[in-house]
């Protein structure tokens, strides 16, 4: 494939195009304009073209490109998760395509091999982010001509399939509402993150300012809880998804403390806060964390994290017979075999922090 300063070239999306798809079109689009300032569309896949063509999407998406490699044969080159191959065919066109069997139905692995293809053999380098009124952080060079022949990379599958940024601003939560998060989500996709592990309110900002489908259509993926999932899933006064006030109600769900009161929320501090062997809590928790998936069905991690800082644990007889971090386990394990009933995809992240290390012996984590 000859590109120059007059070349027509045609990026070919599937006739329903995914976000991610419509986004890693429009993204190619925007670099090519910068590089070789020319004629540029973006065209579905039942159109007739001519001229210089890319492919976004493997043969089950893209119809002109199962000419090229038939569903089976792609599926053993790139078996995913989050596989891409890059590869051109006779002399003018370039399939960008990603696995499809990425895991928890993230298709980030489009944009990877757009911007793989973009870093890899037009020399662009997406090294920093800023705010996009300023033209700093990335390289991408202007080319006159370049002869792009026997174009073949690819990747089989990720190295390693949890890759992320935990995103919390400063402490407490801090303001999201940051005119550099856009910039920053694209930093993520261009240099392999998958996903943003991130505070419960700073999600729900996420939602109500569209930061959401901005994150979705870039192939991220969340990780929801940190240290407010205590809060969350269990709040002692209310939230807007569970209205019992459950300090009031049950007290018993949270620690004995030493003193002989129940723990009581002053901050994001305190540690772990429930009393592990109450299966009551247990119980409810679970009610309320599948609830919540239920209305939160782009989260595929729930982060059901401790609170800060290192506290005791709980005083009653029956958590007392097991250490801090066996209770931990406990009460985790105990929680993802009732969730996974109703999501079994959905997986929890626990903290290994402070005095909460090494997995105690003869505990199984629920894989």
């Amino acid at each position: 494939m000859l590109l120059d300063k007059k070349t027509d070239i045609f990026i070919v999306i599937p006739q329903k195009p995914k976000a991610t798809e419509d986004f890693a079109a429009n993204e190619l689009k925007k670099y090519l304009d910068v590089i070789f300032h020319t004629n540029i569309k973006i065209v579905l896949d039942n159109e007739v073209v001519n001229g210089n063509i890319f492919l976004i999407g493997g043969p089950n998406r893209n119809k002109i490109s199962s000419k090229y490699i038939s569903s089976s044969e792609f599926d053993i080159v790139v078996p995913g998760p989050e596989g891409i191959l890059v590869k051109s065919f006779d002399n003018n066109v370039i399939l960008l395509a990603g696995s499809l069997s990425n895991q928890n139905n993230s298709d980030c692995s489009i944009l990877y091999a757009v911007y793989e293809f973009l870093e890899r053999y037009l020399g662009c380098t997406f090294a920093a982010f800023s705010n996009p009124q300023f033209d700093v952080g990335e390289v991408v060079p202007e080319i006159d001509k370049i002869e792009l022949n026997d174009i073949h990379y690819c990747k089989k599958k990720s190295d390693r399939p949890y890759r992320t940024a935990i995103v919390q601003y400063s402490n407490w939560a801090g303001n999201p509402d940051r005119k550099l998060n856009i910039s920053f989500f694209d930093w993520l996709v261009k240099n392999r993150y998958n996903r943003i592990l991130t505070w419960s309110s700073i999600y729900e900002f996420y939602k109500r300012t569209g930061l959401l489908s901005e994150a979705r259509k870039r192939g991220i993926s969340f990780t929801v809880g940190h240290h407010e999932s205590s809060r969350l899933f269990l709040p002692d006064y209310g939230n807007e998804y569970f209205q019992e006030h459950y300090f009031e109600t049950h007290p018993e769900y949270y620690k004995l403390m030493s003193d002989g009161n129940r723990f009581s929320f002053k901050d994001h501090s305190g540690q772990w806060v429930f009393c592990s062997r109450n299966e009551n809590a247990i119980s409810e928790v679970a009610k309320n964390v599948i609830f919540w998936i239920d209305q939160n069905p782009d989260v595929d991690t729930v982060a059901f994290w401790p609170n800060d800082g290192i506290g005791e644990q709980c005083c009653c007889d029956k958590c007392q017979k097991y250490t801090k971090i066996e209770n931990y386990c406990y009460f985790i394990n105990s929680i993802v075999k009732l969730v996974k009933e109703k999501h079994p995809n959905v997986k929890f992240d626990m903290l290994i922090y402070v005095d909460l290390w090494e997995c105690p012996n003869g505990i199984s984590l629920d894989k």
